[in-house]
C-alpha cells in the first residue's frame, strides 16, 4: 500500500464515530427557586474508550440573549461547581467567550481512559419569563454546538411547590433552529415536575427545546430595581446617548463656547465697527442668507450707487410685479470706489454685469450660479475682520457631517448587522442610540461655531443695535435728532428682520419718500414701505436662488417572546454545546 493511501485510511478512521468520543447521555435537572432563580444539575456522561490524548471536555454555556426587539439581556450564573459522579471535584478553568460561559473541565497533566462522568451543577437568574397571565421557562435543554451527537438527552424541570392539576403545561421542540419537530416526549409525573425525554439522538446543529408554563403567583419575580439595574448593565446604549449629550458639553465648552470679554449686551445706537448690513447680519446668526444679500441691495440704493423702480403689471385676479434695477456708477467707478467693501463690488458686477440696467425677473435661473461666491466672501470677511479663526459654515459644515455619518452609520448597523443570521449581531437598540447620537451631533453643528474676544465683542454690538432698532420710539428718536436715520438704518432692520418695528417710530416723522425707489406714487408711509421692501426682498430672493431643474438641487444646507405562541427549536434561552479537548 502507498504512504499517501495509508495516510487517507487513517485520517478516514480517526474521522469515524467508531474512534470518536460518545456522549452517551445527558441528563439536565432544573430545579426552579421560589425566587425565580434555577438550580441547574447537568449530568454528562462521556465515553473515551476509542480515543486518546483526551483531558476531558468543555462546556460553553450561554449567558446572552437578545428579545423580539433586539434588546440584549444577561442571563447571571453563579455557584458554578463541577465533579465526578462521585462528588469529587474536578479541575476546572472558566473564561468569557463571545457571550458564553467556557467551562473546561479535566486536569491537563492527565489524560482520561474510558467511560467518564461529569456534574456540572450552576445557578441561573433571568433565565424564567414572566408575563400577563402564566410564568414560563422556554430553554434550549440541549444546544446545538456539541461536536459529537447527543445519545440519550433527558431533562427535568421541577417547580418550588405543587400547583393544581392540569394547571401545568408543557411543550417541546427538537430539530436545527426554528424546527417544530416532536422528537422529545413530554409528561407531567406529578403537579410540579415536567419531564422531557428524546426519542432519538440530538445531533450537531440541532436543538431540545422545552417550555414549561405555570399560573402567576408560583415564583416570585425579581423586583423592579433589580431588573432596572439588569437591564442598564446589558444594554449600555441607554447611557451611550446622555453621555454623548455630555461629551458635546464638554466639547462645545472647549471649542464652541465664545470667549468671556466681561461686557454685557447694552443697547447701541449705530452698527459695530462700522460694518455693513451684510456683515452686521452674518455676524448676529452665523450665516450668510438671502436677507444679507437683499438688505446689501436696500443699502446701495440708500447710498446713491442703484435705483429701483418697481412695476406693475396688473392681471385678472392677481398683478405681476418686476423690479428694474439702475446702476449710476460706471464699472470703472464702482470699481475703483474705496468707499465700497469688496462684498458689494462683487454683488453689482453679479446683479449687472457689463450692463446699467437690470430687470429682477432677468436674473432667474442664472443669478444662483453666483451665490456661493458671495457667501464666501461674506464668511472670509468675519474671518478677516478678526471676529472667527474659521468660517463658521465650515465648522458648522464639518459636524453636521459627522453627525450625518453617524447616524448612517447607526442605520447601516440596524440594516446590514441587526440580524442573528449576521456574522456580527448588533442589538437594535445600539443602532438607535447610534443614530440618536448622529443626531445630537448634528443639532450641535449650529452652536459649534466660535467666535474671538473681538467677535464676541462686535455681536454683543450687533446685539445690542438690534434691540435699539427693535425698541425705537418716536420720542428717543426725536430726542436724538435722527428723523432722517429710517432709510439710513432700514437695510439693517431688514437684516435683522424687523424692518416693521424699526419704521413704526418714524409715523408721522418720515413723510417724504425715499429717491432712490420709485413705485406706485401713493401716500408714502413708513411701515407700508417698509413692509414693501420686506416683501421686494423676499421676491428677489426667490429669483436669485432659482435654477433651471437639470441644474439639481443647488447646494443649500437647508424579556424574550413565549414558547407557547410562536415557539421553536433553538428559541429559548440556554443551549451552547461543547466538546472535548
Amino acid at each position: 500500500m502507498k504512504k499517501s493511501t495509508l495516510i487517507a485510511v487513517c485520517l478516514l478512521l480517526a474521522a469515524s464515530p467508531c474512534f470518536a468520543w460518545r456522549l452517551t447521555a445527558y441528563n439536565i435537572r432544573m430545579d426552579i427557586q421560589p425566587d425565580s432563580s434555577v438550580q441547574v444539575t447537568e449530568t454528562i456522561s462521556a465515553d473515551f474508550t476509542h480515543v486518546q490524548y483526551k483531558h476531558g471536555i468543555f462546556r460553553d454555556i450561554p449567558l446572552v440573549g437578545s428579545d423580539s426587539w433586539g434588546n440584549r439581556y444577561k442571563i447571571r450564573l453563579d455557584q458554578l461547581y463541577v465533579t465526578d459522579v462521585n462528588g469529587v471535584p474536578e479541575q476546572v478553568q472558566t473564561s468569557r467567550q463571545s457571550g458564553n460561559l467556557h467551562v473546561r473541565i479535566g486536569d491537563p497533566d492527565r489524560y482520561v481512559q474510558g467511560w467518564h462522568t461529569y456534574v456540572i451543577r450552576y445557578r441561573l437568574f433571568r433565565a424564567v419569563h414572566f408575563f400577563n397571565d402564566h410564568d414560563e421557562l422556554y430553554w434550549n435543554a440541549v444546544g446545538e454546538k456539541w461536536d459529537v451527537p447527543v445519545e440519550n438527552a433527558v431533562c427535568v424541570v421541577t417547580l418550588p411547590s405543587a400547583i393544581p392539576a392540569g394547571k401545568l403545561k408543557v411543550d417541546a421542540f427538537t430539530g436545527n433552529y426554528g424546527s417544530r419537530g416532536a422528537d422529545a416526549v413530554a409528561s407531567t409525573p406529578d403537579n410540579r415536575t415536567a419531564r422531557f425525554a428524546m426519542t432519538r439522538p440530538v445531533n450537531q446543529g440541532e436543538f431540545m427545546t422545552v417550555v414549561v408554563g405555570w399560573p402567576k403567583g408560583v415564583v416570585m419575580p425579581p423586583s423592579f430595581a433589580r431588573e432596572a439595574m439588569w437591564f442598564m448593565a446589558d444594554n449600555g446604549y441607554v447611557f451611550l446617548p446622555f453621555v454623548f449629550l455630555a461629551f458635546l458639553l464638554v466639547l462645545w465648552s472647549k471649542a464652541g463656547r465664545d470667549p468671556r470679554t466681561g461686557r454685557s449686551e447694552t443697547v447701541m445706537y449705530d452698527p459695530p465697527d462700522n460694518l455693513r448690513p451684510a456683515e452686521v447680519g452674518s455676524l448676529a446668526d452665523e450665516r450668510a442668507d438671502m436677507r444679507d444679500i437683499s438688505a446689501t441691495i436696500v443699502d446701495l440704493a440708500v447710498r446713491g450707487y442703484i435705483h429701483i423702480r418697481a412695476d406693475v403689471q396688473p392681471g385678472f385676479l392677481t398683478s405681476k410685479k418686476d423690479y428694474e434695477f439702475t446702476l449710476l456708477r460706471t464699472p470703472s467707478e464702482v470699481e475703483g470706489d474705496l468707499d465700497l467693501i469688496y462684498f458689494e463690488r462683487r454683488l453689482i458686477r453679479a446683479i449687472f454685469g457689463s450692463e446699467q440696467t437690470k430687470w429682477m425677473s432677468s436674473l432667474k435661473n442664472d443669478f444662483y450660479k453666483d451665490l456661493p461666491g458671495l457667501k464666501d466672501v461674506l464668511y472670509d470677511s468675519l474671518v478677516k475682520h478678526g471676529y472667527f479663526l474659521q468660517r463658521p459654515d465650515s465648522i458648522r459644515t464639518g459636524y453636521l457631517g459627522a453627525g450625518v455619518v453617524l447616524a448612517v452609520l447607526g442605520l447601516g448597523s440596524a440594516i446590514f448587522l441587526g440580524s442573528g443570521d449576521s456574522p456580527v449581531f448588533v442589538p437594535l437598540g445600539w443602532s438607535v442610540a447610534v443614530m440618536l447620537c448622529g443626531g445630537l451631533l448634528a443639532l450641535a453643528a449650529r452652536g459649534m461655531p466660535k467666535k474671538t474676544a473681538a467677535g464676541r465683542e462686535a455681536f454683543l454690538g450687533a446685539k445690542g443695535f438690534e434691540e435699539y432698532l427693535s425698541r425705537a420710539e418716536r420720542g428717543l428718536i426725536e430726542y436724538q435728532e435722527r428723523q432722517g436715520y429710517f432709510e439710513k438704518f432700514l437695510p439693517y432692520a431688514m437684516a435683522f428682520g424687523i424692518a416693521d418695528r424699526w419704521a413704526r417710530a418714524f409715523e408721522g416723522l418720515q413723510t417724504i419718500p425715499p429717491t432712490w425707489y420709485t413705485g406706485d406714487g401713493g401716500v408714502f408711509l413708513p411701515t407700508i414701505f417698509a413692509h414693501d421692501m420686506v416683501s421686494a426682498s423676499d421676491n428677489w430672493g426667490s429669483a436669485m436662488v432659482s435654477q433651471p431643474r437639470s441644474s439639481g438641487s443647488g447646494s443649500s444646507f437647508f424579556g424574550g417572546g413565549s414558547g407557547f405562541s410562536g415557539g421553536s427549536s433553538g428559541g429559548g434561552g440556554g443551549g451552547g454545546g461543547g466538546g472535548s479537548w
